[in-house]
């Protein structure tokens, strides 16, 4: 499963490339964008459609069935997502808030802390805006909504012209539950509301390019993690004065179990500043570099297994400079 999913690497690592480079630069200095800058459309309410859409204008009622859960965590399947059409200039969100309404047909039974909401907000395949909410159990059908508000990465989530906009919705409920759990979708259903949105371009002059490769040997659930532990593996990345943007890309590659390695950007006193962490084999972070956001300095991009005891990938990161 790991080893076809890696064969989609050239393509997808081009796109992001090709986004970095696109991005129009602007003369004045990142995080210094001036007061008149035009709001981008994204601000205010999205509906999530039940065609994959993310739309301003309410859709048709529909319903999306999401997939059990473990079965698709195990096979590396992904889950329902909703998109925008690309932005046609960067853009700056600062804060996203879900109203997610969820249907249950048949019994969904209570195990641990499961039933579980999770959202993800992202850019392109980046998903690193979280959010989590309870959902109920259910001896019979069940139909109600579930407010998200989602932490986004130090300095807002930003998103390079071209770029789509998006929502991933993660029902999680054991796998011999009966019942199925649908996002709802249409004019009175689910929902995304972004509270600031702003036109935000930053100057890229050239970008390089750097790959590497790793096993982890634990898993997190079992403790294993930290620096010198085998769940983690960490490398160390500098972001010099002149880097405006960061943008990586994980896959794994081969995975004895559960292929699930989640990607974070660690500064060097250990803060986590950013992360992805879906239930999927790959995890990307596009992210502005500046001293309101992301500060430069000495980082380390952090791969974890939360899945299997021994897992390996490949990693690759475009840093884009004014220089």
């Amino acid at each position: 499963m790991g080893g076809c999913r890696g064969m989609r690497r050239p393509l997808r690592y081009l796109v992001l490339l090709g986004i970095v480079l696109a991005t129009p630069g602007c003369t004045d200095s990142l995080g210094n964008t001036p007061a008149d800058a035009p709001t981008d459309s994204l601000a205010g309410s999205h509906y999530l459609s039940a065609d994959g859409g993310l739309v301003q204008e309410a859709p048709a009622a529909g319903s999306v069935l999401a997939p059990p859960f473990f079965a698709a965590w195990q096979a590396g399947n992904d889950y329902p997502t909703f998109r925008t059409p690309p932005l046609a200039r960067a853009t700056l969100i600062d804060d996203i808030e879900a109203t997610i309404r969820v249907r249950f047909e048949g019994p969904v039974a209570e195990t641990g802390r499961f039933p579980d909401l999770m959202v993800y907000a992202g850019v392109n395949d980046a998903w690193m805006g979280y959010g989590s909410a309870d959902l109920p159990a259910a001896s019979t059908d069940f139909e109600g909504d579930r407010q998200v508000d989602l932490d986004l990465p130090i300095g807002g989530l930003w998103l390079p012209a071209g770029a789509t906009f998006g929502i991933k919705v993660v029902p999680v409920m054991v796998n011999d539950d009966n019942g199925d759990i649908f996002v709802v979708t249409g004019p009175e259903a689910s929902r995304v509301s972004i509270g600031t949105s702003r036109a935000f371009d930053v100057p890229v002059t050239s970008v390089a390019h750097l790959d590497a490769a790793g096993t982890t040997t634990g898993s997190a659930y079992s403790g294993d993690t930290g620096k010198d532990a085998g769940a983690s593996s960490y490398h160390a990345i500098v972001l010099d004065a002149t880097a405006t943007t960061l943008t990586v890309w994980m896959n794994t590659t081969s995975a004895d179990g559960l292929p699930d390695l989640d990607l974070a950007l660690i500064a060097a006193d250990g803060t986590q500043v950013a992360s992805a962490g879906t239930p999927t084999p790959q995890e990307s972070l596009v992210l502005r570099i500046a001293a309101d956001a992301i500060p430069p300095g000495d980082y380390d991009l952090v791969v974890t297994s939360y899945g299997a005891a021994r897992a390996s990938y490949s990693l690759a990161w475009l840093i884009a400079s004014s220089a």
